[in-house]
């Protein structure tokens, strides 16, 4: 992770390439390691940050590749940053400080205000960072709606592009998860590069988003506040 900053200065961040596969791992978290995503919005609108096994990429954002011994150098563009900055993110402090300032620190938003400011050029590391996520959708659900909450409680004081793929990145997921097969496609696509049964899980997470998003989208209208993390864990 340190070896990109050591070798180029124009590096400003690294992060791991991939999330950790782990065979003995719950299905469902076995399943966000294979696709790539925490929220499989991301696989429509193209801006995950990890390797997924649907698309065989680790983001469908506009950007140039340099392949190194190890790991990739990307040089993003403004306005198309891929979700990063959260989970294994390694920074140089002196950037960070240059937008990391203020009361509220939301990781992507950061990084989409350095690529803003010209901090272009990351490295991918072909590493795997182990990411517990969720061993069942009751845990699942707590997250989403967490996400979903906080989101629509704090999107005024939020920078980064969610639409920059544009609407049609949503349609396309609400379309799909209704019909359905767009899904079992997908699903199909990463079972033949990792045959793994976790994969049955894509289509049963893409309805319990729609429909946690939709419910806090309407409850948003009434009230808005950010989720409560009382007594949260894993």
């Amino acid at each position: 992770m340190v070896e990109p900053l050591s070798h180029d200065s124009s590096v400003f961040a690294t992060e791991p390439l991939r999330w950790d596969y782990v065979s003995s791992d719950p299905p469902l978290n076995r399943y966000f390691a294979l696709s790539g995503v925490n929220d499989p919005v991301s696989l429509f609108a193209g801006n995950y940050g990890r390797y997924s096994f649907i698309t065989n990429r680790w983001t469908e954002m506009p950007h140039r590749e340099e392949q190194c011994d190890g790991y990739i150098i990307a040089e993003l563009e403004p306005g198309h940053v891929p979700t990063m900055g959260a989970n294994g993110f390694l920074v140089r402090t002196k950037v960070l400080r240059e937008v990391a300032t203020g009361e509220f620190y939301f990781d992507i938003d950061v990084v989409n205000g350095l690529v803003s400011e010209g901090h272009h050029r990351i490295a991918k590391v072909d590493v795997a960072l182990g990411h517990h996520f969720a061993r069942d959708l009751p845990s699942l659900s707590r997250k989403i709606n967490r996400r979903i909450e906080d989101f629509l409680y704090w999107r005024k004081r939020r920078n980064f592009p969610w639409l920059s793929s544009g609407r049609p990145a949503i349609a396309r997921f609400v379309i799909s998860t209704l019909i359905v097969f767009p899904l079992l496609w997908q699903s199909f696509r990463g079972w033949l590069n990792v045959r793994d049964r976790a994969w049955f899980y894509h289509v049963p997470v893409c309805w319990l988003t729609l429909w946690l998003y939709s419910r806090a989208v309407i409850r948003s209208l009434i009230r808005r506040a950010p989720h409560s993390r009382k007594g949260w864990q894993y």
